[in-house]
């Protein structure tokens, strides 16, 4: 009993950290496929446990912070004696693969809580791969047709209940072509199965992981800082519960990054222009990614004629199918807002000025259209300005990635859990604290649905959403006002603390 303390005293405890971290990711998996059993259609949201959801969310961030805190530790000071549990960075860096991996297939036998934008990817995965526009058709001209009387009715009947569950119905899909590429090999793979969707999510997350030790090795940073995206809960959430196609951007935006790093301008165009093919704001990084790669008048010729062909493939199913009031584009680009309290202030600060001049229903809409400008004309020109200066190397240019997505995700009109995902890559090779914090913030975005279950929806507006984005913007402000945190700078000595001083 004498020899406890000093036993206890050997102990190495950042590896007893890291590995806890590694045994609570994989409980937090079992957890949510247990409690989404929960969340079935067969019953009302009153009805669910999203307090249980949320609370297992946010505790699961308290995990994610403690690996992240093991990740720097064991990065800083690798123990090398025999009481270590974890004898080498590689060893730490298996442990970290193996839990995420289990972690994901875990999840594989989740239901979706919350969550239902997977039923629109296989119904247009059903589709495209039956070699018909997905843009063409909104599903309720499918549901209001007779048996057997429309071109997608036999889709339908296979689909069984799939094509009725498809939220805002009476609107055309809005995914890019190479999102519906992705839908259509999942339902190649299995027709409508949430299992193969899933399958090709994590074929394009795994390759994530790939491109992000890839940079950290061209960094010079430890590979475990890969934690901060491969343990992430929300990624388990988003990704392999939820089933959301985001995660298919990341591999383009990241080889392209590579390819950039590399001086290939073709080659970099071309990924950011298939990265657009899946979701169009990537395109933000194009002048940062020329900067950094284009030597010449003629690469820059060659590459704007690269990227502007492609961009115009990716239209013409669009274009064939034509915009009507029913285009799911159009939508979401003119009304789609939720959890963003910078938007909804600037919102009702238009409101009150144009109500002063006129009708104030006309105001309201008016307000809308102006703030979503003031927004896209900030992230523009933030876009443009990470680009003014030269690139000193490859941590400035990944530091202005990292602040041109944040800029996106911050001052989005619509900011949902797995869209705060984008800028997680980047994160875990320039690691900022106060964005990092969103991680742990964002989950409780699930709690407007007990909410509004009880017709207390006010209540998360008015309070909540300001309790998840409060801290963040605080540590950003900081930083900001210190004029410390600068892409051109190094970033380890900004405000918003990074990987030396998390």
């Amino acid at each position: 009993m004498r020899d406890t303390p000093r036993q206890l005293n050997h102990l190495h405890w950042p590896s007893v950290l890291w590995i806890s971290s590694a045994l609570g990711l994989v409980v937090f998996a079992a957890c949510l496929t247990q409690l989404s059993g929960q969340f079935g259609y067969d019953r009302d949201v009153i009805d669910m446990p999203v307090a249980r959801l949320v609370a297992l969310l946010v505790g699961a961030g308290v995990i994610f912070v403690s690996g992240v805190v093991a990740a720097k530790k064991l990065s800083q000071t690798p123990a090398t004696d025999g009481s270590c549990p974890l004898g080498s960075v590689k060893l730490a860096l298996a442990v970290m693969i193996v839990a995420g991996v289990v972690a994901r297939l875990i999840l594989f036998a989740s239901e979706p809580a919350l969550e239902d934008d997977y039923q629109r990817y296989l119904w247009d995965g059903a589709v495209v791969a039956d070699g018909i526009n997905p843009y063409a058709t909104a599903p309720r001209e499918v549901l209001r047709a007779a048996p057997g009387q429309h071109a997608l009715s036999e889709i339908a009947a296979a689909s069984g209940p799939i094509v009725g569950r498809i939220n805002h119905p009476d609107l055309t899909t809005i995914y890019p072509p190479l999102t519906q590429a992705a839908f259509a090999i999942a339902h190649v793979l299995k027709p409508f199965s949430l299992v193969s969707w899933r399958g090709v999510l994590l074929v394009a997350d795994f390759a994530t992981l790939v491109l992000i030790l890839v940079l950290l090795g061209v960094l010079g940073r430890s590979p475990l800082w890969a934690a901060v995206y491969w343990w992430n809960p929300v990624v388990l959430k988003e990704f392999f519960n939820s089933a959301h196609m985001d995660v298919l951007i990341l591999p383009f935006v990241l080889g392209a990054l590579i390819l950039a790093l590399r001086a290939r301008p073709v080659h970099a165009t071309g990924a950011l222009a298939c990265a657009v093919g899946v979701k169009v704001w990537p395109v933000l990084l194009l002048p940062l990614i020329w900067r950094q790669a284009i030597q010449t008048r003629f690469q820059l010729l060659l590459c704007g004629l690269i990227f502007a062909g492609l961009c115009c493939l990716w239209m013409l199913p669009y274009l064939a199918a034509g915009v009507g009031d029913n285009s799911g584009l159009l939508a979401y680009a003119q009304r789609w807002t939720t959890n963003s309290p910078i938007f909804a202030s600037v919102r009702s600060l238009m409101t009150l000025v144009l109500s002063q001049f006129g009708d104030p229903l006309a105001a309201t809409g008016g307000a809308s259209a102006i703030a979503r400008l003031l927004m896209a004309g900030v992230v523009s020109l933030v876009a443009v300005m990470m680009a003014v200066k030269p690139i000193q190397d490859a941590n400035d240019l990944i530091t202005r990635a990292l602040v041109i997505v944040a800029t996106l995700v911050l001052l989005s009109p619509a900011i949902y859990p797995w869209y705060t995902l984008w800028m997680l890559p980047f994160l875990a090779l320039i690691p900022h604290v106060c964005l990092i914090l969103v991680s742990a913030t964002i989950p409780l975005y699930y709690s407007y649905f007990y909410f509004a279950a009880r017709e207390a929806a006010g209540l998360y507006q008015t309070v909540v959403v300001w309790v998840v984005w409060i801290p963040v913007w605080v540590g950003i402000a900081r930083s900001v006002l210190a004029t410390e945190w600068s892409p051109f700078r190094d970033p380890a000595q900004s405000g918003c603390q990074t990987a030396k001083e998390v």
